[in-house]
């Protein structure tokens, strides 16, 4: 039957359409968390895998001491800044001229990026 054809085909169409937007939810859950968790982890160790990896470091400018967890997602944020400009990322640029080779968010977090042993 021409209609029943119609009803099955929808019906389809809008399970599909329900697991899609279920399952892209969870990746989106799952892309937080680990933006999260990078940046918590950046404040609360001055490393995230990624910077491990590197070798590099993000501390504090007065103390030398990673900045905590909560400031680490703070600073994750501050990031914006650094595309503020003419929406083109200037602040990320921002390194390539500064004498200690901070972006605008750590200068607004008063962070200085530093080398360490792998």
């Amino acid at each position: 039957d021409y209609v029943a054809a119609i009803v099955a085909f929808y019906v389809v169409v809008f399970i599909l359409g329900r697991i899609f937007f279920l399952f892209s939810f969870v990746a989106w859950l799952g892309l937080m968390g680990w933006i999260f968790y990078n940046a918590y982890l950046t404040g609360q160790t001055g490393q995230s895998i990624g910077k491990k990896i590197a070798g590099v470091k993000i501390v504090s400018e007065q103390t030398g001491m990673p900045i905590g967890g909560g400031m680490g997602i703070v600073r994750h944020f501050a990031h914006i800044l650094d595309s503020i400009f003419c929406g083109l990322p200037i602040g990320y640029l921002w390194p390539l001229w500064d004498a200690k080779k901070q972006t605008l968010a750590d200068k607004v977090m008063k962070t200085v990026a530093i080398s360490v042993p792998k």
